[in-house]
């Protein structure tokens, strides 16, 4: 089995707990992972491999992305760039892989995987599970594209390295993100999207389980609904998807009982004693009270000062637009 990952520094920690959880679950299954590094330091690399090593039947290998690859693409939400390494896997990966499974590192994997990783896909681009905003038209609105295609997660994706090679899927995939990254809500998982749309297949939600909210909650169609409460009840792959991780403090939304398996982990792991951090919605939560506390000490009037004037264009658009509000309410 070959497992690509995409890391930078920030989530060597995330990437070794979800190494040790694919190790612990595979059985004797030879595992051969392929790591595709921003800038990973020597150092982090040896924990890595201290954790791999561990394991008769598995390996690792690094390769490093050149930063020139990487410095043009787009950055946004809570989302690095080491998210793009995963675009480079039919450059750096050798030529006789045939097919790769690609994982988020902010994922556990709690179940075999042979079953996925045995998916038929010689006719496909890539194996994929549905999103929980599937069906959400706001998205489906800012590809492009017909609804049907529907929208999925690409934190777990069974590549087919063939069909990539020769359809040139990751060129095609840069060349969306380059063109529409400004309506582009969560990088290149719109690209891969837009650029798969008719030739990917549908696996299970259980291979990238990433809401435990009430199904009729989620944006999806009916016609999935049993197959994600089935899967939410026994996944085989947690996706801790959204701004808000387990070694955040504040990891309590959705994740409940599944945060509790990662900190396990964490125990047994060389992140043991690494305290948790905080999340980016609470880094955001405390400057947006600061500000609500310098605003009720000094007042609005420093604020405006220092923000921008509008042109007098604008602001001329602005009164003529109020000006006939007014009039048609009176």
């Amino acid at each position: 089995m070959d497992i690509v990952l995409g890391i930078d520094n920030a989530f060597v920690m995330p990437a070794g707990i979800l190494i040790m959880s694919i190790i612990r679950t595979q059985g004797d299954t030879t595992i051969l992972f392929h790591v595709l590094s921003d800038g990973v330091s020597e150092h982090n690399k040896g924990i890595l491999r201290s954790i791999v090593d561990k394991n008769k039947y598995c390996s690792i290998v690094f390769y490093e992305i050149d930063d020139n690859l990487l410095k043009t693409l787009p950055v946004r939400n809570h989302l690095s760039r080491a998210c793009y390494c995963r675009l480079f896997v039919t450059e750096f990966l050798p030529p006789t892989l045939s097919k790769v499974l690609y994982l988020d590192s902010d994922m556990l994997v709690v179940d075999s995987l042979k079953a996925l990783w045995e998916t038929e896909i010689s006719n496909f681009s890539v194996a994929v599970a549905i999103d929980q905003s599937y069906d959400d038209i706001m998205y489906i609105n800012t590809i492009g594209y017909h609804p049907e295609n529907g929208y999925f997660n690409s934190g777990m994706m069974l590549i087919n390295l063939d069909y990539w090679r020769k359809n040139n899927i990751p060129l095609k995939t840069l060349d969306f993100i380059h063109k529409h990254h400004a309506n582009c809500f969560w990088n290149d998982q719109d690209a891969f999207n837009y650029v798969t749309a008719g030739t990917r297949k549908l696996v299970s939600y259980k291979y990238n389980m990433s809401n435990l909210r009430n199904v009729e909650t989620l944006r999806i169609r009916k016609e999935y609904h049993e197959d994600v409460r089935n899967s939410q009840k026994n996944p085989v792959i947690i996706h801790y998807a959204g701004s808000v991780k387990p070694w955040h403090r504040d990891c309590h939304r959705y994740y409940y009982n599944y945060k509790t398996p990662w900190l396990s982990l964490k125990k047994q792991s060389p992140w043991a004693n690494t305290k948790l951090g905080c999340s980016p919605d609470i880094r955001i939560a405390i400057r947006t009270l600061l500000i609500q506390m310098f605003l009720f000490i000094f007042g609005s009037n420093f604020l405006e000062k220092l923000t921008p004037i509008k042109t007098k264009s604008e602001n001329d658009k602005h009164k003529e637009s109020l000006n006939i509000i007014y009039e048609r309410l009176k």
